[in-house]
């Protein structure tokens, strides 16, 4: 898809952020040209899957898949809401607002992980707000990853 700005931009749903969470977890530091050769090889998800209808029209195919932190029993939860929410087509949104949407839901700073069956409450924003209160100002949020490195690697 081609942005009013002339830029190329790629519509994608959450699949990202569980990616990037799913590396961080394992403790992979993919490089900058690593991520760029990936992205170009299709092997970085844009979504959970795609319509029928969508597939046609896609240039990117990657799905979640084995990189979903669901299959492993957690919950990716924003802390700033990460949707666009709006009807504007995607080449009509500011160059700016995609910019700060791409941001909110790639950065570990804004999201924490929940076991899936208590999900529901990573929703609720009376949680939300109390869990980003107990973050410490200017630091962010580090998690005991070897509590939820178990479950992803166990999933190979």
């Amino acid at each position: 898809m081609i942005h009013a700005t002339g830029r190329k931009i790629v519509p994608c749903d959450n699949a990202p952020a569980q990616w990037s969470c799913n590396l961080a977890v394992q403790g992979l530091v993919p490089t900058l040209a690593e991520i760029k050769a990936w992205f170009l090889d299709d092997a970085i998800p844009v979504s959970f899957a795609h319509k029928a209808k969508e597939k046609e029209r896609r240039k990117y195919h990657c799905t979640l898949g084995k990189f979903s932190v669901n299959k492993a029993g957690w919950k990716l939860c924003h802390i700033k809401p990460v949707g666009l929410n709006s009807r504007t087509p995607l080449n009509d949104v500011g160059i700016s607002e995609l910019r700060r949407a791409f941001v909110d839901l790639l950065s570990p700073t804004n999201y924490f992980l929940l076991p899936i069956q208590w999900g529901g409450l990573g929703e609720a924003q009376e949680f939300i707000e109390g869990y980003a209160s107990n973050k410490t100002p200017n630091k962010p949020f580090e998690p005991d990853l070897r509590v939820v490195a178990r479950p992803l690697a166990a999933q190979g």
